[in-house]
């Protein structure tokens, strides 16, 4: 087992419906089948309305091309943490068409309950936790996959083995670049850097379509975003009329792996 104790850093043994260490700290395992591992139970991260609408987007398979260039990325065999996994579905789907194993933590305890609901299998450790205080052992993983969201240099590189890669997906600079020009009058393309001091960039590689997206779709995708709270009402709601639009879905995959000087 390569999750470890938050409260005392032993190794975390699986024991009936519940994790325990040799100090007897115990975190139950839910009904939908996650652990949660964050002391400072908040209810930090995405809310229920944001996660539902990821949910209902994402089954819709329009980043199906992200998924697709993602799973021929990982060597079979390897074992895989995904930070910021989110409502899982990354996580599900690379279990689901590679040979490996792999782990899901999210600080949303609302996304985590999504993925693990999705792990009909139970093949996917899930638990909620702080990517900066990651507990699980060091040395413990051969990636770390971090899709758009926050990046925490010193805990990714602490828990990867010698050798062992992140895989860093950023938007990249056009990406939902029509949402934008609907939205907003001045608008600006995404910062696309990557603030990174211990790590060697090894690749780079930007992956671009452009699909239409349909109105309970543009709906849910906008929700996704951080626009979400920054725009104007009247501008909302000239947004939901939209029947249809087409975006461009634009995706920079950066690898990283430790230098060695």
């Amino acid at each position: 087992m390569l999750i470890k104790c938050p409260k005392c850093n032993k190794e975390l043994q699986l024991n009936n419906k519940a994790y325990k260490c040799s100090n007897n700290h115990s975190f139950d395992i839910s009904k939908e089948g996650y652990v949660n591992l964050l002391l400072n139970k908040t209810d930090a991260g995405d809310n229920k309305e944001m996660v539902n609408a990821r949910v209902d987007f994402l089954s819709k398979n329009y980043y199906q091309f992200l998924v697709a260039k993602l799973v021929k990325m990982f060597e079979t065999g390897k074992i895989i943490l995904d930070c910021g996994c989110g409502e899982g579905y990354y996580t599900n789907l690379i279990k689901e068409k590679c040979v490996v194993d792999i782990y899901g933590t999210d600080i949303s305890k609302n996304a985590v309950l999504k993925a693990a609901k999705r792990n009909k299998e139970k093949n996917i450790i899930y638990f909620v936790s702080s990517i900066y205080d990651l507990p699980v052992n060091d040395k413990s993983f051969d990636y770390v996959l971090n899709i758009c969201a926050p990046l925490c240099e010193s805990e990714f590189i602490r828990v990867l083995k010698d050798n062992g890669k992140i895989i860093k997906i950023i938007p990249a600079k056009n990406h939902l670049i029509e949402l934008k020009e609907f939205l907003y009058k001045d608008v600006y393309l995404n910062d696309d850097s990557v603030n990174i001091e211990k790590l060697q960039l090894v690749s780079k590689e930007n992956i671009t379509t452009k699909k239409i997206v349909y109105k309970d779709d543009i709906k849910n995708l906008f929700m996704m975003t951080p626009y979400y709270y920054k725009t104007k009402k009247e501008d909302v709601e000239r947004l939901y009329c939209l029947d249809e639009l087409e975006i461009t879905f634009s995706f920079d995959i950066l690898v990283y792996e430790v230098r060695n000087d």
